[in-house]
């Protein structure tokens, strides 16, 4: 399970955060991921706080997409010492984050477009410097298609449209949004 903090009322300090995710490796059977998504939880999680989460029974991994490159790569030497996953959400960053030890990329454009992630998570692996290049500049050419500035519904109202172009969803947006 993937959980990010509550974000209809939130934790007012990193304790909460904490005791949010200790009740949840301690009730949850399976295997979690910490989610750092401030963007829609308008929580932060601090690559320290991040750290003191990893070492909670069953807590598995961290996806950050907070689009702060220095708190991952603050965080992924110490993450992975302790045997966790570590997965980047903004695509943009996706291979600056593998070079620096991530496992790879949980990115959106990735449902569209997964020839190209799959393309780039190989060549990183491969130690393909030339082609890693050439991918990473096909995915930051897509990235205007977000919107400018890119938020996070314009990144979700641009999967939404590219998967409709596809053939692949309708294009309808949660109520009250519009497509």
């Amino acid at each position: 399970m993937v959980a990010a903090p509550p974000c209809y009322i939130p934790a007012q300090n990193e304790d909460e955060i904490f005791n949010y995710y200790k009740v949840l490796s301690e009730e949850f059977s399976g295997k979690l991921f910490v989610y750092n998504m401030p963007a829609l939880t308008k929580i932060s999680i601090t690559p320290d706080l991040a750290l003191k989460l990893l070492v909670l029974p069953g807590v598995i991994g961290y996806k950050d997409s907070s689009g702060i490159l220095e708190d991952l790569l603050y965080l992924l030497p110490q993450a992975k010492n302790l045997g966790k996953s570590v997965f980047a959400g903004p695509e943009h960053l996706t291979m600056q984050a593998m070079l620096a030890g991530a496992d790879g990329g949980v990115n959106g454009g990735a449902n569209f477009m997964p020839e190209l992630f799959s393309s780039l998570a190989e060549a990183v692996e491969n130690g393909d410097t030339e082609k890693m290049n050439e991918l990473q500049h096909k995915v930051e050419d897509f990235q205007p298609e977000y919107g400018n500035p890119c938020t996070c519904p314009g990144v979700i109202r641009a999967l939404k449209r590219k998967l409709s172009e596809k053939g692949l969803i309708k294009n309808i947006m949660a109520f009250p949004n519009l497509p």
